[in-house]
């Protein structure tokens, strides 16, 4: 499972040396944490009797807990992403005058839709 993983963090090196807001101490301290999660991880196994029998079954509640927590990532992605469209489109609404509405509120759909090909490349 790690070699998957460990892909996708090599891939990210250039990703975080390259890009302006986020640097490679960002990228040392997202690697902390995760060599932290493996600590605990470690640790706690040390605490655990696993039993040669039981071997499958902690193997499956590491998987399990992986999977997991990718899918209340992508969970907590949805949540901030429709607090931020909402607070977005009614501030919009707010301040924009009520007979420039459409025009704004279609070119704002019309660049989301143009721009979607070039987000899914990245």
């Amino acid at each position: 499972m790690m070699m998957v993983f460990s892909i996708v963090f090599l891939l990210l090196i250039p990703y975080y040396k390259f890009e302006e807001t986020l640097g490679v101490g960002k990228y040392g301290f997202v690697m902390g944490i995760m060599s932290s999660g493996m600590i605990l991880g470690s640790f706690i196994l040390t605490l655990m009797k696993v039993h040669f029998e039981k071997r499958y079954l902690v193997l499956m509640v590491g998987t399990l807990l992986l999977v997991g927590a990718f899918f209340l990532f992508i969970f907590m992605v949805g949540v901030g992403n429709a607090l931020l469209n909402t607070i977005a489109g009614v501030t919009l609404q707010i301040f924009i005058p009520q007979d420039m509405r459409g025009k704004v509120f279609s070119l704002l759909s019309t660049i989301n839709i143009s721009l979607m090909p070039l987000a899914l490349h990245f």
